[in-house]
């Protein structure tokens, strides 16, 4: 899980980089090999936020699908998370809230019979 949270750091500081026009931001870290390896992630990234969205625009899939089997799940209600460009920090809040409801999300999504699958891998 740490390496979860450094990587996913990481991706935030380098899309920052990105938007401010300053890749040399990456000269002080130790970590070349895996900001190198980051790019990799871009999909895994848009699979998520499509997954978000998907809930995220329909009430109905978001309150009968995904929230019986959160709070089945926790107790609770948990809400998903859409990143935003503005925030810094939540691409990092988006991805851990994805990955605890991650086992409902799938079970949504099967219930919802949409195609957009995850992997225990993913």
């Amino acid at each position: 899980m740490l390496e979860f949270r450094v990587l996913c750091k990481m991706y935030v500081c380098y899309l920052d980089a990105i938007i401010i026009g300053e890749k040399k931001i990456f000269e002080n870290f130790n970590h070349l090999s895996r900001v190198e390896a980051i790019p990799r992630y871009n999909d895994l990234l848009q699979k998520v936020r499509k997954g978000v969205k998907l809930f995220k625009r329909s009430p109905t899939k978001y309150d009968m699908c995904l929230q019986k089997y959160v709070k089945e799940d926790t107790g609770k209600e948990l809400s998903l998370i859409l990143d935003c460009r503005i925030r810094w920090n939540s691409l990092l809040s988006m991805i851990e809230r994805f990955h605890k409801l991650k086992v409902c999300i799938d079970k949504a999504l099967i219930d919802i019979g949409s195609d957009t699958t995850f992997s225990d891998l993913e």
